[in-house]
């Protein structure tokens, strides 16, 4: 037997990282994209872990 040849690295996607998810989910991206989404959502979350 021959071993597993080991992945290194980011796996490399074909097609927009939008278009990727949209196929995977079957939902529609929301506006500005997912990206977008997920940044506002790691900004929120930033915002409310801060004590006053």
């Amino acid at each position: 037997m021959k071993p597993k040849a080991k992945r290194e690295g980011p796996l490399s996607i074909p097609v927009a990282f939008d278009e990727a998810i949209t196929r995977a989910l079957k939902v529609k991206p929301p506006p500005g994209g997912w990206a977008a989404l997920d940044r506002a959502v790691k900004k929120k979350r930033r915002k409310k872990a801060k004590p006053s």
